[in-house]
């Protein structure tokens, strides 16, 4: 979710995971004039956004969602093939304007989108691993993820489930985005040696996974946390390496925000996350 989001919440903002669609998302001092913009140029927008993701990035997207902020409007996008990313862009809007020559990308914003993806089609068969661990921890305890047009409407976090979004913060691998943009051609065969090659710390690539109780009426339960650890640890030598931050919520997801981490969540996380080690490879 973007760094623009509302900060303030109130009870009647909380809905169930379950409802949440993305509707009622709102991003910190949204304007509503913009709003009005937004929706009369959204062809316009969508076109700029995808030329520009296209020309500077190498990558064709789908925009899922457009978001007035206080000057422009952020477009929640999601790249249409590998590597596969959940990012968002910022069209500005000067005098009621909007200046789709000056489309701009937080720094680092849609380049940790790529690597995170490319990550993930060279542990693809790790990763499938982890989905199905996941979900058979949805299938036998009373827990849930997000919605998926939730996630589309507005996610940011690079590569991403319902049940959980990635990070990278290695240096030797923030440096494959360009050579993506210069090189889009390449196949998981030269993305394996250049990643395997590149030495990356694992406990710098973060996969955050995060749960919803399923019940509306019941807390976040301790025990659960562990069993979600124990399933994760019991599994490792099959699962993608990094360094995983575990949350368990309860029911609620502010539909505002469309965060639902609050004080009453338990977490295996940063400072001391699980660090699933590289196999030797």
């Amino acid at each position: 979710m973007s760094e623009e989001q509302s900060e303030t919440s109130t009870d009647e903002e909380f809905v169930s995971v379950q409802d949440y669609t993305g509707e009622g998302f709102t991003l910190r001092n949204a304007n509503p004039k913009i709003e009005k913009l937004a929706k009369d140029h959204e062809q316009k927008i969508i076109e700029t956004v995808e030329d520009y993701l296209l020309t500077k990035y190498k990558t064709e997207v789908t925009v899922h969602n457009l978001e007035p902020a206080v000057d422009g409007i952020t477009a929640f996008v999601e790249s249409k093939k590998e590597p596969r990313f959940h990012t968002y862009v910022v069209v500005p809007v000067q005098d009621s304007t909007i200046q789709d020559e000056a489309v701009f990308s937080q720094s680092g914003q849609v380049e940790n989108g790529i690597v995170t993806g490319i990550y993930a089609m060279v542990y693809k068969d790790e990763f499938d691993e982890l989905n199905r661990t996941l979900e058979s921890l949805i299938s036998t305890e009373p827990i849930v993820g997000l919605n998926q047009k939730a996630l589309d409407h507005i996610s940011d976090t690079n590569y991403s489930t319902i049940y959980y979004g990635t990070a990278n913060f290695d240096e030797q691998l923030k440096e494959i985005s360009n050579t993506y943009i210069n090189n889009p051609e390449y196949g998981v065969e030269e993305w394996t040696s250049i990643v395997k090659e590149s030495g990356f710390d694992p406990s710098q690539f973060y996969i955050n996974i995060e749960f919803y109780m399923e019940d509306t009426r019941t807390e976040p339960q301790d025990s659960l946390l562990k069993k979600i650890t124990n399933e994760l640890e019991t599994h490792q030598n099959k699962l993608p390496p990094g360094a995983y931050n575990i949350i368990l919520n309860d029911n609620d997801i502010n539909k505002i925000t469309g965060i639902g981490s609050k004080g009453n969540s338990l977490e295996k996380a940063y400072p001391d996350p699980l660090i699933i080690p590289r196999n030797k490879e």
